[in-house]
């Protein structure tokens, strides 16, 4: 699976060399084939020079030095219009469905011991709660 990026799905390949000229032809991202300041050698966003590995590493960075304050504001934001990102979430699977069930099946193919203790921990918790015999 190639990876794409931004609202044209460009590949790597596909995208253009500079920002001006991925502007002009209505892109968010290009590709100047020189790494960034940092060293990494991922396409740019059109709209702030940010290469993508260091935007990554810095939205990692910030999430976990306020991840209480970000659960919660997405908490409310999900709890004002609720039907809203019901419908978002329903509208991406559908485009992207094919992908998520791949990236699912990966996970569970990847992660058999995790996924069989969760499962063992939750049928001990029931089976405390006496809900499950």
């Amino acid at each position: 699976m190639t990876k794409t990026y931004g609202k044209n799905n460009l590949t790597i390949e596909q995208m253009l060399p500079s920002k001006a000229e991925a502007k002009a032809a209505g892109d968010s991202h290009y590709f100047t084939a020189k790494p960034c300041k940092h060293g990494h050698l991922v396409p740019r966003r059109v709209n702030d020079y940010d290469c993508l590995e260091c935007s990554r590493l810095y939205q990692n960075e910030y999430y976990q030095a306020n991840q209480e304050q970000e659960q919660v504001r997405s908490v409310n934001k999900y709890k004002k219009d609720p039907e809203k990102h019901i419908a978002k979430y329903q509208e991406y699977y559908q485009e992207n469905r094919e992908q998520i069930l791949e990236k699912r099946k990966e996970y569970r193919e990847n992660n058999k011991e995790k996924l069989k203790q969760q499962k063992r921990a939750y049928y001990l918790k029931l089976k405390s709660e006496k809900k499950y015999d």
